[in-house]
């Protein structure tokens, strides 16, 4: 991973309250996931907001850090997986929301949990759905700017 950044002041460790903005970019240009501009991340580190991999990545900045780093999503969100490729018959779909290729759509395990899934192809009444994490398997471009630290981490 490459990373830079300009700091001062309190560090994000385990169990501080942070409030930081988050931009998150593929290697092509796109924009996935952006806080700035709008209102910025707020959490406990180790709550389950982010990855323990993500928290490990940011823990050590300093409030006022506005940092730029290249990482692997396989190492940040789970490894990209073939097994996590599902054909589901387009009967499960919205009959007003036919699936669309390069769509996300939210799904109801048999278990009750809430899981999404990117629309791969349609063929005859299957779906294939990719239930990776979005940013497994991608060279990600990750912007973040540290804003806040709660002094009283745990």
């Amino acid at each position: 991973m490459d990373q830079t950044c300009h700091s001062t002041g309190t560090r994000i460790a385990p169990g501080c309250e942070v409030r930081l903005h988050l931009e998150i970019r593929f290697e092509n240009g796109f924009e996935a996931l952006s806080t700035f501009g709008e209102d910025p991340i707020r959490c406990r580190i180790g709550d389950g907001s982010f990855t323990p991999a993500f928290e490990a990545l940011i823990q050590g900045l300093a409030k006022g850090t506005e940092t730029r780093i290249t990482a692997d999503g396989s190492e940040l969100f789970g490894v990209y997986e073939e097994r996590n490729l599902h054909w589901v018959d387009s009967a499960d779909f919205p009959t007003d929301q036919p699936p669309v290729a390069g769509q996300l759509v939210a799904f109801t395990t048999p278990g009750g949990e809430d899981t999404s899934g990117i629309i791969i192809a349609q063929q005859d009444q299957q779906v294939l759905v990719d239930f990776n994490h979005p940013f497994s398997g991608r060279r990600l471009l990750i912007r973040i700017q540290v804003l806040d630290i709660d002094g009283q981490c745990a």
